[in-house]
């Protein structure tokens, strides 16, 4: 059993607390439990203006200078921050959940899925719809079964969890991961581009636009069922695993979720993105406490009393640990600050999620 201090960050860092031994390079073993697939900033690490120089770099950037000179695997390299959550199902078989698939999800995939033999993923939470958290759904369509003759998904669409306002805009970002792509609509605004009308289109015009419409074209896209997830810490369910969505600020004008999950005194706490803890949070952490929090994954920008205006810091981040007393804790900085291990695709497979009824 193998229990893991592990980091994630949303802003250029992480802090993470939880148990762990660090897990024996070679064929990994399935168990339960949950994986860094990313730690990183919003850019990733190196930062793009720390490898081509010029102006606008960052002086002494120590974590991206190893991290150029390394390459891919080293600890510095980091990916935009996201989670996956692997438990064993009652009817014996395995399930995979992952949180956030940001800018950099398909680098996460082919290094961390791959090591970790993860070939699918069952559903996704997001925690809000900026970047960082969402632009990498198109690869979604990667990590479902597939048919090569027809170029399609098969099977159950994938399940994607999020709060109304990321679903209207992951909507308007990705209209044929919705189904939308090729409908009646879209179809005769194609149709007029051949319109030869001079001026408004007649009866006769409009009347060929709409009986006469391209054949909608099959497309190598995921398929997944959006879910909106209730925004006031009430329980909901993915396949028999209970989870809370988290509400927290992300700047004063903005509101992203964590999740937590797991049972009491195994409870996992992910808040990724955050700069101020709501009330009804707030109370859940307590009563969560009580219980005994095995792991809690905090954002923190910087390394010292430093504010931000949309991430909190180490200090603040410490104050959560100690008013929630996590069993272990671990500290993760800015990149730009000072040189760091990264516990990106060091898995926590220690078993907090037992098998779901």
């Amino acid at each position: 059993m193998i229990s893991l201090i592990g980091l994630c960050c949303a802003g250029c860092a992480v802090l993470a607390v939880l148990v762990w031994r660090r897990l024996k390079r070679g064929s990994p073993q399935k168990k339960c439990g949950i994986m860094f697939t990313g730690t990183g900033t919003s850019s990733g690490a190196p930062m793009i203006r720390c490898v081509i120089g010029g102006e606008g770099g960052v002086p002494g950037c120590k974590s991206c200078s190893v991290a150029i000179r390394n390459g891919r695997r080293d600890p510095n390299w980091r990916n935009n921050v996201g989670l996956l959550i692997r438990w064993l199902h009652a009817d014996g078989r395995w399930r995979h959940i992952q949180i956030d698939c940001g800018k950099t999800f398909r680098e996460s995939v082919m290094t961390w899925y791959k090591d970790h033999e993860i070939h699918y993923l069952d559903a996704v939470l997001l925690t809000h719809d900026h970047a960082d958290a969402i632009f990498g759904l198109d690869e979604l369509r990667q990590l479902q079964r597939y048919d090569p003759v027809r170029r399609q998904v098969q099977g159950p669409p994938m399940q994607c969890y999020c709060d109304v306002r990321t679903m209207r805009h992951c909507r308007r970002a990705f209209p044929y991961l919705f189904g939308h792509f090729g409908q009646k609509e879209g179809l005769i605004a194609l149709s007029r581009a051949w319109c030869n009308c001079t001026d408004d289109c007649d009866v006769e015009c409009q009347d060929r636009q709409a009986n006469f419409l391209p054949e909608k074209q099959s497309r190598f896209v995921a398929a997944i069922d959006w879910k909106e997830i209730p925004e006031d810490t009430s329980p909901f369910e993915v396949d028999n695993l209970k989870l809370h969505a988290l509400p927290v600020l992300h700047g004063a004008d903005y509101v992203s979720f964590g999740y937590g999950f797991g049972p009491p005194g195994s409870r996992v706490v992910y808040i990724s993105d955050y700069s101020q803890i709501l009330p009804r949070t707030e109370k859940l952490l307590e009563q969560w406490s009580k219980e005994g929090i095995a792991v809690m994954i905090l954002d923190m920008l910087h390394p010292d009393s430093k504010k931000s205006n949309v991430h909190a810091n180490l200090d603040e981040s410490v104050s959560l640990i100690k008013r929630f007393r996590p069993q272990k804790e671990r500290s993760d900085l800015d990149p730009a600050d000072v040189r760091l291990g990264s516990s990106e695709g060091l898995p926590s497979w220690h078993g907090p999620l037992p098998r779901a009824p």
